[in-house]
């Protein structure tokens, strides 16, 4: 098995400074690698290169993105030191390297994951994105903006549709966009690049850079207290202090599209730290009678306890097919009627299964994909 250094990126982590947008120019010091990951790299490729994994002493490893793996015939060298999250961003394009290290505190293992902008993924919901600006406006009527939370599994695309939410809502009419002042409060400079420079993927939007990862939730109440902003974007969602952050944006008049990790709203509702953003929950005790008329016999019912942060949210479930949710209070209210609820906060709960079940009965939600042609298909 021979052995490829990778030289130097930014004397830092092991490739040199690239001048293209493109993760093959990441590794120009490494002609063999960069041979490899060349047929995985063009739009027209299919499967596409998702990361590189490459551990000390192992043999590098590409993901792709139909879930298989080619594993190369030789390793590299993994030495060099990152930032104080594990992360760094590779300047000019979109692309992110994060790092394993051992006790104490030596680096034996890199995931290079491949960033992308697909311009146009956000049309799916280009309707939902007008209907936003309207809310923003006072002319639906709402109490509140009808802000946006996408849920879903890591790789699922969260963060390649947030770019082009932000693209879209901050171009100018002229430019087919929406007009709003967007700020993107940028953990690890991961929506924008690495660099002072944005990536021209977020259009006309500007971009909060966050030094630590536990100082987001302050970076984004900055956001609104300072520049004045008609939407916030913020990737992962994470703790109770994001949560908290997220509601005081939200009551304070301004848009918030946020991403968090989970695959279904009801999985969301059992994340004892984020079912916040959902209204949370409260247990009510009910007599025999009526537990045995109205929850199966169980003494205890959850209830959502107060308004969900989120007016909307967008389950990505897979490629270009996505599950939204119109009214995020109706759908959880109309789940917990639904289901077992009385174990809920237990995420080990047999009452799991039952309350992803029959997820049609409720009626404010929608399955939106594409066709074969490209084509939006709505099923309701």
């Amino acid at each position: 098995m021979g052995r490829v250094g990778l030289g130097r990126l930014y004397e830092a982590c092991g490739f040199p400074e690239p001048t293209k947008g493109s993760m093959a120019a990441a590794f120009d010091a490494n002609p063999r690698l960069r041979q490899d990951l060349t047929p995985f790299l063009s739009k027209a490729s299919h499967p596409q290169l998702v990361e590189v994994i490459a551990d000390r002493n192992k043999r590098v490893s590409l993901r792709l993105s139909d879930r298989t793996a080619v594993d190369l015939s030789y390793c590299i060298d993994v030495q060099q030191a990152l930032g104080v999250d594990n992360r760094m961003g590779v300047p000019g394009s979109l692309h992110r390297i994060s790092a394993m290290r051992n006790r104490q505190g030596d680096i034996y293992g890199l995931t290079y994951r491949v960033g992308r902008h697909l311009p146009g993924v956000a049309l799916l919901l280009a309707d939902l994105l007008s209907s936003m600006k309207a809310s923003l406006r006072g002319e639906l009527g709402a109490e509140r903006p009808q802000s946006l939370l996408l849920l879903g599994r890591p790789g699922t695309g969260k963060t390649t549709l947030l770019r082009d939410i932000a693209r879209l809502m901050s171009l100018p009419p002229s430019e087919g966009g929406l007009g709003l002042a967007v700020i993107i409060v940028d953990t690890s400079n991961e929506i924008a690049g690495d660099a002072e420079e944005c990536h021209p993927c977020i259009g006309r939007a500007r971009r909060m850079m966050v030094a630590r990862r536990e100082e987001q939730a302050g970076v984004l109440v900055q956001a609104v207290q300072n520049h004045n902003p008609d939407v916030v974007v913020v990737d992962e969602i994470g703790t109770a202090k994001e949560v908290a952050a997220a509601r005081t944006i939200c009551e304070r008049g301004v848009l918030l599209v946020g991403t968090a990790h989970g695959s279904s709203l009801a999985g969301l509702l059992r994340n004892p730290e984020l079912r916040p953003l959902l209204g949370g929950l409260a247990a009510v005790t009910l007599g025999d009678a009526e537990a045995k008329a109205s929850n199966a016999g169980h003494k205890t019912r959850f209830e959502r306890a107060g308004a969900a942060t989120f007016v909307t949210l967008l389950e990505l479930q897979a490629k270009n097919t996505w599950r939204l949710h119109l009214d995020v209070e109706q759908s959880v209210d109309t789940l917990l009627a639904h289901g077992n609820n009385s174990a809920l906060p237990d995420s080990s709960s047999s009452s799991s299964s039952s309350m992803a079940a029959n997820p049609r009965s409720q009626v404010n939600m929608q399955v939106r994909s594409r066709d074969a042609s490209g084509r939006m298909v709505v099923q309701t």
